[in-house]
């Protein structure tokens, strides 16, 4: 009798010592799961937990952005002008957030954008790495897509961006909208206003300019001949007008 009861003893001791160590075993994982330690330092993005919650394994708690590495952001342009920018130039690029500043990026990379897509010369700030949506305009011209990258200690990710390049041509003239330009058999043309003097008062009337152009893009194109910086063009009439024509300026 005495026999079995050391033997329960000695059993029970033994299933003590087991639930013990397993859940000492439970407290060391839960102390180690409690706290997340991240891989790198950066800025924390995206939380989607809250303190007390249930985390499912597996499931995204936050994003980490590693700022040390930069940033970069993307806009689409006309082929035309695309083929003006090379790689790894570098570019000015205008910040917004909490303050507004600039910063000087470079170009990292010129793609070909798939169809149906489009943009415009401004985005977020993401991630080396990440993507950029842009909103703008589908165009018949093919598109081509501009990568910018940016660094800075005062970039925290998110950040509205935009850049502006200014190029100069190779081929001096004076820049006018497309729209303004016209054609007919004789050629293409832009009406200009030319004012005749008399003792009655000054009568404007419409001028066809015929000129020589050079190089264009999707907005604008080079006059290279036939028009003169003081010529005032006109861009918008309350009907349609003919060479001679009578006009009152407004």
């Amino acid at each position: 009798m005495i026999r079995k009861a050391v033997r329960d003893l000695k059993s029970w001791q033994l299933d003590r010592d087991i639930g013990q160590r397993t859940i000492d075993q439970m407290r060391k994982e839960l102390s180690r799961n409690r706290t997340l330690k991240a891989p790198f330092e950066g800025v924390v993005a995206n939380l989607q937990a809250e303190e007390g919650t249930n985390m499912a394994p597996g499931q995204i708690l936050l994003e980490l952005i590693k700022t040390e590495e930069g940033f970069q952001f993307s806009f689409t342009t006309d082929e035309e002008s695309a083929s003006l920018l090379q790689n790894n130039e570098k570019v000015t690029v205008d910040v917004k957030g909490e303050k507004n500043w600039q910063l000087e990026g470079k170009i990292a990379e010129i793609k070909d954008v798939s169809q149906g897509s489009g943009g415009e010369s401004n985005g977020n700030l993401g991630a080396e790495g990440g993507a950029l949506n842009g909103n703008g305009e589908e165009g018949a011209d093919r598109r081509k897509a501009v990568v910018v990258f940016v660094s800075g200690d005062s970039l925290q990710g998110g950040e509205a961006a935009s850049v502006a390049v200014e190029k100069k041509a190779e081929q001096q003239g004076l820049v006018i909208r497309k729209e303004r330009l016209k054609k007919d058999e004789k050629g293409s043309y832009v009406l200009v206003v030319r004012e005749n003097k008399n003792s009655l008062g000054n009568i404007y009337t419409v001028h066809k300019a015929y000129v020589k152009t050079g190089d264009w893009n999707e907005e604008e194109i080079i006059v290279l001949d036939g028009l003169f910086a003081k010529d005032d063009i006109i861009a918008e009439t309350s009907e349609p007008l003919q060479e001679d024509n009578r006009i009152r300026l407004d």
